[in-house]
C-alpha cells in the first residue's frame, strides 16, 4: 500500500475513534489534541506558544520527541491552529520530527493527485519536503476524512 492511502486509512481510522468517544466533529482542536493523546500515548505534553516564538523553532507547530512537547503558534484562527496540530500528529504516527529550512509550507488545500500540468507538474520535492506534504494530507483527513 502506497504511503498516502496508509496515512489516510490511519488517519480515517483516528478521527472515528476520537469522534466515537464523544468529541464533536465540528471542534476541530478537539479531533486534534485527542490525537495527540492517542498517538503519543498520553505522554506529550501541548503548549501554545506566540507564533514566530522560539519554541516553534521557525515553524507553525513543533513535535520535540526527545521532550514529548508539541507546541503549536497560537494564532486565534482555530482551523488553522489545529491543521498544524494534526500535521505533527501525522510526524508522530509516522516518522518523527523533520524540520528543516527548505520544508514545505503546510498547506490544508493541497491535493493528493499529481498535477497534469504547469510547474507543479515539473518540480520534485526532496524526500524531506514529500514527507512535509505527506504529513498535510494525514492532517487534512484527520480533520476533515472522505
Amino acid at each position: 500500500m502506497d504511503p498516502i492511502e496508509r496515512g489516510r486509512q490511519r488517519a480515517d481510522e483516528l478521527h472515528r475513534t476520537i469522534i466515537a468517544t464523544g468529541v464533536d466533529p465540528s471542534d476541530l482542536m478537539g479531533i486534534a489534541l485527542a490525537a495527540v493523546d492517542i498517538c503519543g500515548n498520553h505522554d506529550v505534553e501541548v503548549q501554545k506558544a506566540r507564533p514566530g516564538s522560539d519554541p516553534l523553532k521557525g515553524c507553525h507547530a513543533y513535535f520535540d520527541t526527545d521532550l514529548d512537547v508539541l507546541v503549536y503558534a497560537d494564532t486565534g484562527d482555530i482551523f488553522r491552529d489545529a491543521f498544524h496540530v494534526a500535521h505533527e500528529v501525522g510526524h508522530m504516527e509516522f516518522g518523527g520530527q523533520v524540520h528543516t529550512d527548505t520544508e514545505v509550507e503546510p498547506d490544508p488545500l493541497r491535493p493528493t493527485e499529481v498535477a497534469s500540468v504547469g510547474v507543479e507538474r515539473v518540480v520534485d520535492y526532496g524526500r524531506r519536503q514529500r514527507r512535509e506534504v505527506q504529513m498535510d494530507l494525514i492532517a487534512r483527513e484527520l480533520l476533515f476524512p472522505r
